[in-house]
């Protein structure tokens, strides 16, 4: 891999945390209180969403491909929830997005600013899975992987909570901050979770022809 020289947008002043791709027309990212989105290509500043003047600490985003509805991690700032919904807009038509849910996901634990809840967030389009990385205290280095299942778009949209991974069945509790990815082998589903507290990637295995509550552990 090298640097595509071709994709340089102007981050001057612009804190970017997670990103991911809206079509293959533009890349969307967060900032604690909006999204922003950039051309796939060059990375011209298309459009940004601001909701207030507050921070909502958004860590990281994912996207639904079957409706654009975007979901973004959050932590913190006196304000319980861990997922917030953003949905009403698409690849032509941006400026529509507006945020739907504060708490379209609301686990958190300990809602002050540098408190408890999401970091890393992941959507598994072919399931309708959203993974979503639940800290538990502050720098407590305590955290679960969490999988829900998604259905419905907008303010009709609900969260089905389906799994909860700790890591423990290795030994060792998932630290926070965790991120992960499911890709689709021809075997069987696979799920890599990050831990940089344990320093590892642990992978679950789940066979095709069950749901997606039963992860078992693969190596």
């Amino acid at each position: 891999y090298t640097e595509d020289t071709t994709f340089a947008p102007d981050m001057t002043g612009v804190r970017i945390g997670g990103c991911a791709m809206l079509s293959d027309s533009y890349v969307v990212t967060v900032t604690f209180n909006s999204l922003r989105f950039y051309n796939a290509v060059d990375g011209t500043y298309e459009q940004g969403i601001y909701v207030d003047n507050s921070s909502n600490y958004q860590r990281d985003v994912a996207v639904n491909p079957s409706n654009w509805d975007i979901y973004t991690a959050r932590n913190g700032n006196d304000t319980a929830g861990s997922v917030i919904l953003w949905s009403g807009g698409s690849p032509t038509d941006l400026p529509s997005y507006t945020r739907i849910s504060l708490t379209f996901i609301n686990n958190i634990y300990d809602p002050s600013t540098w408190g408890t809840s999401s970091q890393g967030i992941g959507f598994y389009p072919a399931k309708n899975l959203l993974l979503v990385n639940n800290k538990g205290t502050a720098l407590d280095n305590i955290g679960t992987l969490d999988v829900y299942q998604i259905s419905g778009t907008g303010s009709g949209a609900s969260a089905t909570l389906i799994a909860s991974i700790t890591g423990l069945d290795t030994g060792s509790q998932l630290g926070e901050a965790t991120d992960a990815v499911i890709y689709d082998y021809p075997d069987a589903m696979r799920l890599f979770i990050s831990d940089y507290v344990q320093d590892r990637i642990l992978v679950y295995t789940i066979a095709k022809s069950t749901d997606a509550q039963n992860w078992s552990m693969y190596y």
